[in-house]
């Protein structure tokens, strides 16, 4: 993460701690007085209360909204047991486990305000730290959208250019849908390149990105009807099946990528109006090629994620420019399925062949699923 991610990312874990610490020091102070007057009704009935709206607080944090992008941050901030649901299972267990000791619980919930509190107190610090050198937030203007991609180290060895390699890519899975929804295939912005594993952010007109983001969706979709032939394969290997068995049960599921790819390709390029039909069958084949180098990335660890920020309403009586609304739209699409993406968690081991050029250092990439 660079130093302009990690302004914002402060910030934001700013306003979810502020509102967690009331919420926690009232719980704690609670109980503490409960545990000091056990035979004082009032003070028991208030645990509940306060206890039920510290969990509706946690439930809705901020970072029960973040994608698992964002997430990959703040692990590497190893803040995440002091936020929203970790945070919530951490209290719970203090009341599970004490329950009929309420000094004790007392006791574990002064430890978690002192943790949250240090948590805070260095926010602060960061925050003013970043002031001092001028360094800004990195934050999207109005209407703009980026895409991110996480290539996991592994995937490359580590090496520069097989990792050149997976961004030239990446530029190639993003291509055909540039030049349908543009009509060229333009060079791609790169915002910010970040984080300790190899994450790259880049500049998409809104309508690409809203049909990129379609497409990622899909891709994840078709893994959802797969799952249960991820786990299969992975129960059958430990029983020491024959592998033919299991290498069986791994080409249905490239069969049900392919087959699903193709039927959203056709879907897509029904959307658009192209009269040059030479031309349409060529992205036609570029873009089920490109899903499927997307689809067996999925598969072998990258993330990608997708980020906007609205467009505001004209104001009454106020006239906007040519295209404004079409622009609008595509930006709170991308705003919609970045929501849905974060429910997505592949699990298992990977079942499609890893092309080339996430495999092989240096190697290009005509890789698809075979």
């Amino acid at each position: 993460m660079n130093a302009e991610r990690l302004h914002t990312a402060a910030k934001a874990l700013v306003a979810e701690t502020d509102g967690t610490a009331g919420h926690l020091q009232e719980l704690r102070s609670a109980v503490r007085q409960a545990a000091n007057n056990p035979g004082d009704g009032a003070s028991q009935q208030q645990v509940a209360p306060l206890r039920d709206a510290l969990f509706k607080w946690l439930d809705r944090a901020p970072s029960e909204e973040m994608t698992a992008l964002e997430r990959e941050a703040l692990k590497e901030l190893n803040v995440e047991p002091l936020l929203g649901n970790q945070l919530r299972k951490r209290v719970e267990t203090v009341f599970r486990r004490n329950g009929v000791t309420p000094s004790m619980a007392a006791d574990e919930l002064d430890e978690l305000v002192a943790a949250l509190e240090e948590l805070r107190g260095s926010l602060g610090y960061l925050i003013q730290a970043f002031a001092y050198f001028s360094i800004g937030a990195d934050t999207l203007e109005a209407g703009e959208v980026e895409v991110s991609v996480l290539v996991p180290r592994g995937a490359v060895h580590e090496g520069l250019a097989a990792l050149g390699q997976e961004f030239i890519s990446i530029k190639k899975i993003i291509d055909p849908f540039s030049e349908l929804l543009t009509g060229s295939r333009d060079d791609v912005t790169v915002r910010t390149i970040a984080s300790s594993e190899f994450e790259i952010f880049v500049a998409l007109a809104p309508v690409v990105a809203a049909h990129f983001a379609k497409a990622v969706e899909t891709v994840l979709n078709i893994y959802e009807k797969v799952h249960s032939i991820r786990k299969a394969s992975e129960e059958l290997e430990k029983t020491g099946v024959e592998p033919s068995v299991v290498a069986l049960l791994q080409e249905q599921a490239k069969t049900i990528t392919r087959n699903e790819i193709n039927v959203f390709v056709e879907n897509l390029l029904g959307e658009i109006q192209m009269d040059d039909e030479a031309r349409r069958n060529e992205l036609r084949i570029d873009l089920a090629k490109q899903l499927v180098e997307l689809a067996t990335r999925l598969d072998h660890g990258y993330k990608v994620d997708l980020n906007a920020a609205a467009l505001p309403l004209p104001a009454a009586g106020e006239s906007e420019p040519s295209g404004r609304p079409a622009q609008r739209a595509a930006v709170e699409e991308v705003i919609s399925a970045r929501g849905r993406l974060k429910a997505f968690k592949l699990t298992g081991k990977p079942i499609l062949a890893l092309p080339e050029s996430a495999s092989s250092e240096g190697q290009a990439s005509e890789g698809e699923v075979s």
